[in-house]
């Protein structure tokens, strides 16, 4: 039995706009994680943007002076970042590929092809 292709575009606008909304809410969400007993600790928001990194060199005995500590967490969240757009970036050529490869637009609206993401 065939659905009526409007009944469809209806359920995908539907399913769009959900993804959107939990999109939306995950930016709210920050995550923490922690390595070596908590000398380095690194939050994130739920849509996987990093938010932070912070190092406790004193449980390793070093001692740094708290300008450039900062200036080095600064710079290791900034790393994650970078390494998350450039794999992002790479994933949506991927799509677009794929989409490209089934007679799609490559740039169907996310998450169905390469179109662009909030972040």
């Amino acid at each position: 039995m065939f659905k009526n292709p409007f009944d469809i575009m209806k359920q995908v606008e539907e399913f769009q706009k959900k993804f959107k909304e939990n999109q939306e809410a995950l930016i709210q969400v920050k995550i923490t994680g922690e390595s070596g007993a908590g000398v380095v600790k690194a939050t994130v928001r739920g849509d996987f943007v990093p938010l932070k990194t912070e190092l406790d060199l004193t449980t390793l005995g070093l001692d740094l002076p708290q300008e450039a500590l900062r200036v080095l967490e600064e710079l290791i969240t900034s790393a994650y970042a970078d390494a998350i757009q450039k794999a992002m970036g790479q994933n949506q050529g991927t799509f677009a590929q794929i989409l490209g490869n089934m007679g799609l637009p490559a740039n169907m609206p996310f998450p169905f092809g390469g179109g662009s993401q909030s972040s």
